[in-house]
């Protein structure tokens, strides 16, 4: 009796221990594996919440990804190049605020998890004139975690001529529950903007769309139409240990980071490393700047809004920089910026 009583339990024991994800291949380097990407994700053998490990190799294809799962570059034959891009056609997707948008790896639910992979594309005219570009993108309602990624979107030699953005990473939610993206150990580079962050809500209501971002290289682009590094639109979240440059262009509109978010969850700006025309361009109340090294011709723009500010080391791009402003010609008359360095000159005068 007590031996069917031990067995009863043991076998209510194994059924609650959680099944193990099934992992499924795409590549060369393992039998039986799936020939491209998509292939694996649309298969009805693929269920929600499996792993997908990738052989290393190029696939010159779109990724839809519109349930649950892992998907991961892996390392063959000494070799962990997964290279994702350059499609012979693509689906585009509509956005939230108008227009459509052309992913090369496009998520449309959650979680979505995304590791070891290179994302290489080079947009081309006419396809980026007519709709933005983005290396992964975020729907709305999707969510998940970019580990260890390699973005770069280029457009094609001999000038840009896309008259819509280029983004590395876009993320945008409009459902009515938050929505968190996370980027983090990855190098970003495209031709306008590197991460974007945007929420659909109505203005005036808190952020529906967060995300985090730590860790990263951010490289500004040149060539493209805004020069942003991160730019958080209607957006929060944290903004973390990053390294962000631009190299200095005097005359070009180098944004680091730019949070516009008028109402409720201000972002954190922590401990990141920025080189850029202007450092931190904020659009609303409450952001917390802090143990942030910048050099830029402006290193912090107010816009006359209240953010916590310290520990920072501010130092200049040109003779007339200044650390903080509190509009693009002004600078604040009282601001308290405990343990901050200035190597820069700062000029204080009210705002209007």
């Amino acid at each position: 009796m007590k031996k069917s009583i031990s067995a009863f339990l043991f076998a209510v024991a194994l059924s609650q221990v959680p099944a193990a994800a099934q992992t499924f291949y795409v590549g060369s380097c393992h039998a039986g594996s799936f020939a491209s990407i998509d292939a694996a994700i649309s298969s009805s053998s693929v269920p929600s919440g499996a792993t997908i490990d990738v052989c290393p190799g190029n696939y010159n294809e779109q990724v839809i990804i519109s349930k649950p799962l892992t998907l991961q570059g892996i390392t063959s034959n000494n070799s962990d190049a997964a290279v994702i891009g350059d499609a012979e056609a693509y689906v585009t997707a509509p956005l939230i605020k108008g227009g459509n948008i052309r992913p090369t790896v496009w998520v449309t639910a959650g979680p979505v998890n995304i590791s070891n992979l290179t994302i290489l594309e080079s947009p081309a005219s006419p396809a980026c004139a007519n709709s933005s570009t983005a290396g992964i993108y975020y729907a709305s309602g999707a969510y998940g975690t970019v580990n260890h990624a390699d973005i770069s979107l280029s457009p094609a030699v001999g000038g840009n001529p896309c008259t819509l953005p280029v983004v590395g990473l876009w993320a945008e939610n409009s459902s009515s529950t938050v929505d968190t993206v996370t980027i983090k150990n990855s190098t970003i580079e495209a031709s306008d903007m590197e991460i974007y962050a945007l929420g659909g809500q109505p203005a005036g209501s808190a952020p529906v769309m967060s995300i985090n971002i730590t860790g990263n290289l951010i490289s500004i682009a040149n060539n493209g139409l805004g020069y942003y590094g991160v730019y958080l639109d209607q957006a929060t979240g944290s903004i973390s240990g990053n390294f962000i440059s631009g190299g200095f262009n005097r005359y070009g509109a180098q944004y680091a980071i730019v949070s516009n978010n008028p109402a409720g969850a201000p972002p954190t700006l922590r401990n990141n490393t920025v080189n850029a025309e202007t450092g931190l361009l904020l659009g609303g109340s409450g952001a917390t700047v802090q143990s942030n090294r910048v050099r830029a011709t402006t290193g912090v723009n107010l816009n006359c809004l209240t953010a916590t500010v310290s520990q920072n080391s501010f130092f200049p791009n040109l003779s007339v920089s200044v650390s903080i402003r509190d509009a693009f010609f002004k600078a604040p008359a009282a601001l308290s910026t405990p343990g901050s360095f200035f190597g820069v000159y700062g000029r204080y005068h009210n705002c209007p």
